[in-house]
């Protein structure tokens, strides 16, 4: 038997034979648990990373889809467009009665266009500012505007249920 000092605990143990790095078994048990236990959240941080970096564009298009869509929305609320279910405008594309208003870049939110549903559908996607850099900064006041949006609906939801 073997009389080892564990580098860890500190306690005298005996031991059959030598230990490979001077630590007791129940220290050892402890330090790789540890070890794998900060390898596991090392890779669920970079998972959620790799995450929301992919899902990154999307946050941002939905904040500007959001902000331009309620921004026309008080603009027709407040009379300073028409509501095209009252007042028969026509389509700028095909002259039939537009049913939409359409954007063709989110950043400025009321400059839109009447259009009918299937030219609005024909024209596609609208411009989302790509080009900006992302930065840190940038993604902080995305989330921002994301838990403010997530705080208002919750608001409406209990205002409705009241």
């Amino acid at each position: 038997m073997i009389n080892e000092t564990c580098v860890s605990c500190g306690k005298v143990r005996a031991l059959k034979r030598a230990s490979l790095y001077g630590w007791c078994r129940s220290c050892a048990k402890a330090g790789w648990r540890e070890y794998y236990a900060q390898r596991r959240r090392k890779e669920k941080q970079r998972v959620q990373s790799e995450r929301f970096k992919k899902n990154l564009r999307s946050h941002i298009r939905s904040a500007w889809t959001y902000h331009a869509v309620s921004q026309v929305s008080a603009a027709v609320r407040d009379n300073r467009l028409p509501r095209l279910s009252e007042v028969y405008i026509a389509c700028v594309d095909c002259g039939k009665r537009a049913t939409d208003w359409e954007h063709r870049d989110y950043t400025k939110p009321l400059d839109v266009a009447p259009c009918c549903r299937s030219c609005n559908s024909k024209r596609g996607n609208a411009y989302f500012p790509w080009h900006y850099p992302v930065t840190e900064r940038s993604m902080k006041s995305i989330r921002r505007h994301l838990d403010a949006q997530r705080r208002e609906e919750m608001k409406n939801n209990a205002r409705n249920q009241a």
